[in-house]
């Protein structure tokens, strides 16, 4: 069987969190519309400003939000658009500042676990996807990526731990099942293998279908 690629997803959290932000944002304007206050103009500006690419424009937003109330949530957001710049350093920070404010907050150590992926420092990411796991244990992306982080050091059967987890959660992902087979095959399991391609392809032909 010929070795594949692992496929690595980060991004699903982050625009999940999001639209999380726009809808609370247009929950609070339906439920306070004549009581909209400034910091909640702001913080709709700097969403609409990420989404553009407008990383410096949002992160100016931010920062009179951040004078005026503390606000997890915002710091994660300057966090994010610090990282899209290419600064590491100050989005590690706003992100500890995150978890400072509110240390239950999942998103906060998942991108924390994201930026030092991508920067490296796979044990520090591992750590942190664990974390954001024990503050929501039905967080599938977390479970997915702590599978990717334990594939990538070589613990293979922590990884399948975490794969058919995140598997059970997002059952038609076929990124997960993807993973599950080529884990499979790195333990030389050929037959468990062939069942999660399977699956994989099986998943990635009806979302196609589903598309057109």
């Amino acid at each position: 069987m010929k070795r594949r690629i692992l496929i690595v997803i980060f991004l699903i959290s982050l625009q999940t969190f999001l639209n999380i932000q726009v809808q609370a944002t247009e929950k609070a304007d339906n439920l306070f519309k004549p009581q909209i206050s400034n910091t909640q103009i702001l913080k709709e500006q700097a969403i609409i400003s990420y989404k553009k690419g407008n990383y410096k424009e949002a992160i100016n937003y931010l920062a009179v939000v951040t004078c005026s109330s503390i606000d997890d949530e915002s710091f994660i957001l300057i966090a994010n658009s610090y990282d899209k710049l290419g600064n590491f350093k100050k989005a590690s920070d706003y992100l500890e500042k995150a978890i400072e404010v509110n240390p239950k907050n999942s998103y906060a150590y998942y991108n924390l676990a994201i930026l030092n992926f991508n920067n490296g420092n796979i044990h520090i990411a591992l750590n942190n996807f664990e974390r954001a796991i024990k503050n929501n244990k039905n967080f599938s992306a977390a479970h997915y990526n702590t599978g990717i982080c334990y594939y990538k050091v070589g613990n293979y059967k922590k990884a399948l731990k975490y794969f058919h987890k995140a598997h059970k959660l997002s059952p038609n992902n076929p990124n997960v099942s993807y993973n599950l087979a080529l884990t499979y095959e790195t333990l030389n399991n050929n037959k468990k293998a062939q069942k999660y391609y399977n699956l994989h392809n099986f998943l990635s032909e009806s979302n196609k279908k589903n598309t057109n």
